[in-house]
């Protein structure tokens, strides 16, 4: 007998900042739903990149996941498929939304080609913090409508 379907999440673990947020977000996975893969292994192989035509650079270049149907999602819509899954809605909404796709486009561009600036800047402990607080957050939400709902 399997286990639920999981979102494979291609993360750069060789990066402070996102080895930072995935940590946080693992730490609040409860349900299981994100299968954490380090695409910057020395030893990294998958199949389902490989089959996709991705290569360790290419996935090592922006977030990517591989959902629970087949399909991939890089960027803004992967995060949005990540913190969607773990119960996080208003990340989910932010990096989802249409509306904002824009900013959230042009702030993770920058954010790609500014990485080392940010981790010496300390932008991990930043993002361990953020991802913290819209968790407990979140979690606050839940309980606030489960308590109203009883």
């Amino acid at each position: 007998m399997s286990g639920p379907a999981k979102l494979r999440v291609y993360h750069d673990a060789s990066c402070p900042i996102c080895r930072a947020e995935i940590e946080e977000l693992a730490a609040v996975d409860f349900d299981e739903r994100l299968k954490v893969i380090d695409a910057s292994s020395e030893h990294f192989e998958d199949d389902h990149a490989r089959e996709a035509g991705l290569d360790q650079e290419m996935l090592l270049s922006a977030m990517y996941v591989r959902d629970e149907q087949g399909h991939w999602h890089t960027g803004p819509d992967a995060f949005a498929q990540i913190y969607e899954r773990v119960g996080i809605d208003r990340m989910a909404r932010l990096w989802g939304s249409r509306t904002w796709r824009p900013l959230v486009n042009l702030g993770y561009r920058l954010f790609l080609v500014s990485r080392g600036l940010l981790v010496a800047l300390g932008g991990d402990r930043v993002v361990r913090w953020f991802v913290r607080r819209e968790a407990q957050a979140a979690a606050q939400r839940t309980d606030y409508c489960r308590t109203r709902d009883d």
